[in-house]
């Protein structure tokens, strides 16, 4: 036994024998277990051995872990000081107001001084009590879970980390345990749980518990959109974090533990349940009365200022769409780099952004568009109430112009969310094949020019010709269109557009876009075709409005709704129409010294094919805008104010040419040699100019 030679054990136990003879029996029990005592002692003496290398060896094994940990996968302290965290960045008006913001999350940091009393009173009072007694690691906390929860099995007992520990868990990405066994999962708890007590601990030594609440409340997704605290109490209460009631602010710090299963949007009731958590532990520690409690916790929630922010949403969409290009040009200077020499990144790194705008007479600028608009769109529905835009003809519409109209429609269709994910089902082996031979990728425009081809035998000609297509491009659809490819091609394009024309032609719900309703949408059954053709027919505009003694900017507004016509009027060039006359009066008058007082007799002008120094190749007599003459002498005062285009052809006759009027334009800012894609000039060098047939841009 025990390892022992059979001569020792036999020879112990016939000394045993001997001696149970010999004495009394509670001497023989005393001697019994002294012999065992005696015959036991060397594996004692072993055990004890192994147990002190096995406790050497478990402290030098900590200890090895936490210096691995502590200076190899801690953050340092420039990383804890600027957490990378996506910082949106605010475009800001004259007064200091946000217009607008950029950003991947909707986060804007706050201090500590401009957080509310109750948020921060509800976050210690719920999520670490002895937030200003621990150093980072609660001990009692971490004794509770140990005992409680680990050995006990009570799951109600609580968690054991504090917020500094909550705030070092959010440096790290690594917090996924799937696909791990239970030995890796809990080797694997250890390693994070040690990680995050010595961040904390180091956050502690490098913070103000002040600092710790505001970085922390700084660091939370609250879902919908609202990243960080100032973000969830405008998207949640309409309001700013320094300005929320107790209720409020319950609501919010309830919803930490977990964001999306108490959002009070979605889950109302669950909400409520956890804000009543919440106001109870204020009240247990202190913070809240008793009747203040009582008070509080049956409140209804409101939600009614909830409001999910996008882009859309800002004071001067139409503008911060345009300023983020002038921007991100500025950022892609040298001169405008982080320290470390990298570009700024203008949707995560918290950028203030500047801007001449005021927020007032942007308000007004919008209403008064708004109800201009409106007035306009009713009298274009009226007029239009039983014709078709797309179909209607007159006298000297052409074919052509039809089907371009239909082409539009149909490039809207190819562009829509529906088309694209339409496509893959049709083309994606298709265009596999299609790469793996010519190794160029198929679109919708490279079948387009095929099949015209097909057609006319002339447009990949042109293409090449007008240098719009590269010629190895040409050479690889002749290539195509002579293949066993091709015919599937076409087999599947019409497959595709007959889908999705099936898809388009079916009516469902829908929001649409209604200058009737007080939100500016409404609610209707329309098939997605005629949802295009109902939006396309919304009258535009673009307002600007400029300091005439500063040029500064103070309103901008680029349509008529952000959220549904994106695409912004004050940069885009279109045809100006009378708002130019103002140029040729001003020339007529500086050029021949007239007086605005000067009078004109309002009849029908000829300027004869190449007259004087101007390049008509025709005879060419505008008329008024009624079709009619009043054969009255009118100022040029008088003629500017109604827009008269006998008078104004008048005064470009007189001049001779366009050049004193080109001249004025390029002198007041106006690049007068620009050209146009098809080679002609922005402001033609034609009498045609004094109608405004100039395409310029509001900015301009």
């Amino acid at each position: 036994m025990y390892g022992y030679s059979s001569k020792i054990v036999f020879s112990h136990i016939e000394a045993i024998h001997m001696s149970l003879h010999t004495t009394s029996e509670p001497q023989r029990l005393i001697t019994i277990k002294a012999a065992l005592q005696q015959q036991r002692m060397p594996l004692y003496r072993k055990a004890i051995r192994w147990i002190w290398r096995l406790s050497v060896l478990g402290i030098a094994s900590g200890l090895a872990l936490f210096l691995i940990i502590n200076y190899t996968a801690i953050p340092s302290f420039r990383e804890l000081e600027n957490p990378q965290s996506a910082l949106a960045s605010e475009v800001l008006g004259n007064n200091g107001e946000v217009l607008d913001r950029y950003f991947v999350e909707n986060r804007v940091p706050v201090a500590y001084e401009d957080l509310s009393p109750h948020l921060v009173n509800a976050l210690i009072a719920t999520e670490d009590e002895r937030f200003r007694k621990h150093s980072g690691v609660d001990a009692k906390a971490v004794g509770r879970v140990f005992v409680r929860t680990i050995l006990l099995r009570d799951q109600s007992a609580g968690g054991g980390s504090t917020i500094t520990q909550q705030l070092a868990k959010n440096l790290y990405s690594d917090r996924n345990f799937d696909g791990m066994s239970k030995v890796e999962k809990m080797v694997a708890l250890v390693y994070r749980k040690l990680r995050e007590w010595i961040t904390a601990i180091k956050i502690e030594k490098s913070y103000t518990k002040e600092e710790i609440l505001a970085m922390y409340l700084n660091q939370v997704n609250f879902v919908n959109n609202a990243f960080g605290i100032r973000a969830a109490a405008e998207v949640y209460f309409g309001t700013t974090q320094d300005k929320l009631r107790v209720q409020e602010a319950a609501t919010l710090v309830g919803m930490l533990q977990n964001p999306s299963r108490y959002n009070p949007n979605t889950y109302p009731e669950r909400c409520i349940r956890r804000r009543m958590v919440v106001l109870y532990q204020m009240w247990q520690n202190g913070y809240l009365t008793e009747a203040q409690y009582d008070s509080l916790k049956v409140l209804p929630l409101d939600m009614s200022r909830f409001k999910k922010v996008t882009f859309s949403d800002g004071t001067a969409p139409y503008l911060c769409a345009e300023l983020k290009k002038d921007v991100q040009a500025i950022l892609e200077s040298l001169d405008c780099r982080k320290t470390d020499g990298t570009q700024y990144n203008i949707y995560r790194d918290g950028l203030r952004i500047y801007t001449t705008i005021d927020p007032k007479y942007q308000r007004h600028a919008e209403a008064a568009m708004a109800q201009h608009m409106k007035k306009m769109q009713q009298r274009f529905f009226q007029v239009w109430r039983n014709r078709d835009p797309w179909t209607y003809r007159t006298r000297s519409t052409t074919p052509q112009e039809i089907e371009q109209r239909r082409e539009e429609l149909l490039k809207l269709i190819r562009s829509s969310d529906r088309y694209q994910q339409l496509w893959p089902k049709y083309f994606s082996p298709l265009a596999d094949r299609i790469q793996d031979k010519y190794e160029f990728e198929l679109q919708d425009a490279d079948v387009l020019r095929m099949l015209a081809d097909e057609k006319d035998g002339k447009t990949i000609t042109r293409f090449v010709a007008n240098n719009w297509i590269p010629a190895q491009m040409a050479a690889n659809y002749r290539q195509i269109m002579s293949s066993r490819d091709w015919p599937e091609i076409k087999k599947q394009w019409a497959a595709l557009q007959k889908d999705i024309m099936a898809r388009y032609r079916t009516r469902v719900p829908m929001k649409v876009f209604s200058w009737d309703s007080s939100n500016l949408e409404k609610d209707t059954l329309m098939s997605p075709y005629d949802s295009l053709r109902y939006h396309r027919m919304f009258l535009q505009t673009g307002v600007l409005a400029v300091d005439p003694t500063t040029s500064e900017v103070k309103a901008w507004v680029g349509g008529i709704n952000f959220k549904y016509f994106k695409f912004d009027h004050v940069r885009t060039m279109r045809q100006v129409g009378s708002t130019f006359k103002p140029f040729i009066y001003a020339t007529a008058i500086a050029q021949q010294s007239i007086s605005p007082c000067y009078q004109v007799y309002d009849q029908a002008v000829t300027i004869p094919a190449h007259y004087q120094n101007f390049t008509t190749i025709a005879d060419w007599t505008p008329r008024n805008s009624m079709g009619s003459y009043s054969g009255q002498l009118l100022t040029l005062k008088e003629a500017l104010k109604g827009s008269v285009n006998s008078v104004s052809a008048f005064l470009m006759k007189q001049m001779g040419s366009t050049e004193p009027v080109r001249g004025l334009l390029n002198n007041m800012g106006i690049d007068s040699s620009g050209r146009l894609a098809d080679g002609g000039y922005r402001i033609p060098k034609q009498p045609s100019i004094c109608l405004g047939v100039a395409d310029l841009t509001v900015w301009e």
